[in-house]
């Protein structure tokens, strides 16, 4: 289990409002191994939070990744990382 503050996709919404994500090649996390390897993160869409009504079917589509967001909004991601971690 790998937990790390973003995950490490790239989450898209198409026009038809079907969320997709792939791997972030960039991120240095997103390395594949021969290991199964569950991962726990916060994400990012455009640097805009997840719409409430659109987390369960992010979720769904993590999932298929073994990718478990966890949704925070936007004062506590602005408390964490860029007050904690970028001050700290």
């Amino acid at each position: 289990i790998i937990v790390s503050y973003f995950l490490p996709v790239i989450l898209n919404k198409r026009n038809n409002g079907k969320w997709t994500a792939t791997w972030d090649k960039e991120a240095l996390l997103s390395l594949q191994l021969d290991l199964r390897l569950m991962w726990v993160g916060s994400v990012r869409y455009a640097n805009a939070p997840i719409p409430v009504e659109d987390e369960d079917a992010v979720s769904a589509v993590l999932a298929e990744m073994n990718c478990y967001p966890v949704f925070i909004n936007q004062t506590m991601h602005h408390q964490f990382f860029d007050v904690f971690c970028k001050q700290s």
